[in-house]
Parts: structure tokens; sequence; C-alpha cells
């Protein structure tokens, strides 16, 4: 049963893409495959400053994220995000497929964790992963970090364009 983690931006500059960035998470999200008859298995993480659990492991099929957990707030801690997440899918068992998606418009100004020590991380890990990287967000946040240049995605600020790429993400998992 394949596992996807959401590692969702919620830091005050994602309040730019309001409406349109809940609604390409959730699209997204109803479009996660089901693999051989088996719902595919979710995990939403939030972040500005703070990071929270949203969801650990539950069936994706029919799942609606709160919109109220990602509700744009604080300041951007985007490595601790990601290394927690990381720190998560190790718990998980070893033969799970994991994907995990990035929804980030920027640039860290709030992480204890090194660009370094995320870089190791990342190396050491099987998890798959997809960065989006929303509005003015560089590609080179996510590659100076060790992401593969053709698993980041330009989201651009429109909805479809943040939908196609969503949509591209929870195609992975087939």
């Amino acid at each position: 049963t394949p596992h996807v983690i959401y590692v969702l931006d919620r830091s005050g500059s994602m309040n730019q893409y309001g409406d349109e960035g809940y609604g390409s998470i959730q699209s997204a999200i109803e479009e996660l495959p089901e693999s051989k008859g088996e719902n595919c298995l979710l995990s939403a993480f939030s972040f500005d400053d703070k990071h929270e659990e949203i969801a650990k492991g539950v069936a994706a099929k029919d799942y609606v994220l709160p919109r109220e957990s990602v509700k744009p707030r604080g300041m951007t801690a985007l490595r601790d995000a990601i290394s927690n997440a990381l720190e998560f899918a190790g718990s998980l068992p070893a033969d799970q497929a994991v994907y995990m998606v990035v929804f980030t418009d920027g640039v860290d100004n709030k992480s204890t964790v090194s660009k370094e020590m995320l870089k190791t991380l990342l190396k050491q890990s099987s998890v798959d992963i997809t960065w989006l990287a929303a509005g003015e967000a560089k590609i080179t946040a996510a590659t100076e970090l060790g992401v593969e240049e053709k698993d980041v995605l330009k989201v651009g600020r429109s909805g479809q364009n943040m939908r196609d790429s969503m949509r591209f993400s929870s195609q992975k998992p087939e």
C-alpha cells in the first residue's frame, strides 16, 4: 500500500494562494490512486514556525483536509518540517512505498536543521519526493538540499497550474 506524506507550508506568505492552494491540495488527495484494490494511505503535516500533525496513516479515499490546518500564519521552518516528515517516514514499514509532496513558496527563515544536515537525511532516505514550488519560489531552494531537479515543479500562482502540478504528484504512487 503506497503511503503519501504531504508537507504543507502555512507560513504567512502562503496567504496569497488562499482557496487556490487549499483546493489544489484537496484535489490531489482526491486523485490519489487505489493500488490493487488497496486504498492509498495519507499523512499530512503543516508548518510555519510550528509543526502540526494533521493526519497520520489515514485512508486517502474520501479524506478531507481541514481548511483551518493550512490557514497561513507565522514564519517558515521548512527544513525542520521536512526533517520531521522524514523521521516519520522512517518509522513506516521498510517494504512500503513512501512518497512525499512538499508544497512551499518559501525560503527557510526559521529552521534549526541546517541545509547540510537535511541534505544528508534526504540522501539516506528512500522516500520519493516531489517538491512543488509555489509563486516566486526558486527551484534551487530544493536542489541545493539534494532534491533532483526532475522532482521539482514550479507551481506558479494560478489555480489551474497548481491543480495540474498537484495532479502530477498524485499520479506517482500508481
